[in-house]
């Protein structure tokens, strides 16, 4: 990617607009691509229609990828769509979109149907990496980063999406608490994505 596609991809992403969202890797993940070696095992917090859980399983050579959503509408949903005009039948279309979507990689990924806060029992310890997606209020942010965090190994990559922009004052906030609770050195990529590789502190 030029500097030039790089500002443009940048400036889009302040007014919402994601234009790699459905074809290449996100940056994190990238840079999970390109400093971990091995089969890698990782969670994606908000699958939706599966999109970004497809380019990790196309791209990422994955021993297995835990995919958490559940798929149902709950107290303090939001998506920044019309909630009046949804309920469960919605969720049940864009499950078997993803179901659709990942065919082909069955047996790469497990799907836990549940809230984050549920399914943190169901998923194992020493973590290559986890990728928040899910609600992007503050204190659903907040929860996911308390709760998952812990269940990556040192050196492993821990961050999400939606980091920039003037709609995601919530992820950002929740995010920039959790850098100063534990002095972590954060990385910002082009497509919206923040990470932090565990045990790296932030540089004075």
């Amino acid at each position: 990617m030029t500097e030039l596609s790089k500002a443009i991809t940048s400036f889009l992403h302040l007014f919402g607009f994601d234009i790699y969202k459905y074809s290449i890797l996100r940056d994190m993940c990238n840079y999970v691509n390109e400093n971990k070696k091995g089969e890698l095992v990782g969670v994606e917090i908000g699958v939706h229609k599966g999109d970004n859980a497809k380019q990790m399983l196309k791209r990422m050579n994955l021993k297995m990828l835990y995919l958490i959503d559940p798929y149902e509408l709950y107290n303090g949903y939001q998506d920044g769509i019309n909630l009046n005009n949804m309920h469960n039948t919605t969720f049940n279309k864009t499950k078997k979109e993803m179901e659709r979507k990942l065919k082909k990689y069955k047996g790469k990924y497990t799907l836990i149907e549940k809230m984050s806060e549920q399914a943190v029992n169901e998923i194992p310890d020493n973590l290559d990496f986890v990728y928040i997606d899910g609600n992007h209020e503050y204190k659903y942010v907040k929860k996911d980063i308390e709760l998952y965090y812990k269940k990556v190994k040192d050196g492993g990559v821990f961050g999400g999406h939606d980091f920039l922009g003037l709609n995601f004052n919530d992820v950002r906030n929740a995010v920039i608490d959790f850098l100063k609770k534990y002095n972590l050195q954060l990385y910002v990529g082009y497509n919206n994505d923040w990470w932090v590789v565990k045990g790296v502190k932030r540089e004075k």
